[in-house]
């Protein structure tokens, strides 16, 4: 399999190199597309996922990452997320999701409430939902965050895996 591998590469560069000038490499799916096919995607798979229009690294990621909300004393942290509103948002969703919330508490031994917590922390509750996709989130952490590359590359092949499944 390694010899596979290995041969695979070498075909590739060879005929990277004898392709035309106008032929654009993209250093993310270089970066990802070993890992991604001995995870068992497809290569035509992981090829149509990277040919996408809709590819774009969004600015605004890093400099989110740059100056983290964590950061801040929890009596600041905490007028983000505790507020009236949110917990108007959280009794909606709860009421709406109760059956669901409770399966997955089951299934993972944790509390309701707590992935209750976490899906308000994470998308306001269904809200934040649409800003960027997971591809290009983690496409742009890869491509312009050296610091989290490492990570995002383990998550983009995984989120591959899954729209692959």
């Amino acid at each position: 399999m390694k010899r596979a591998i290995v041969l695979y590469i070498l075909l590739t560069f060879v005929y990277a190199a004898d392709s035309s000038p106008a032929v654009k490499v993209d250093p993310v799916y270089e970066e990802i597309k070993l890992a991604a096919i001995e995870s068992g995607i497809p290569d035509y798979f992981i090829r149509k996922a990277f040919s996408s229009d809709s590819i774009q690294i969004h600015a605004e990621i890093p400099e989110r990452f740059a100056r983290p909300y964590e950061k801040q004393t929890w009596a600041e942290y905490k007028k983000l997320f505790v507020t009236g509103a949110r917990i108007k948002k959280g009794t909606v969703f709860y009421n709406e999701h109760q059956e669901d919330l409770k399966k997955a508490a089951r299934h993972y031994g944790v509390d309701p409430y707590l992935i209750l917590s976490i899906i308000g922390v994470e998308s306001n509750y269904g809200s934040h939902h649409k800003e960027f996709s997971v591809f290009n989130s983690l496409y742009t952490q890869i491509a312009v965050m050296p610091q989290r590359a490492r990570w995002a590359k383990k998550e983009m092949v995984e989120f591959l895996t899954y729209c692959y499944k």
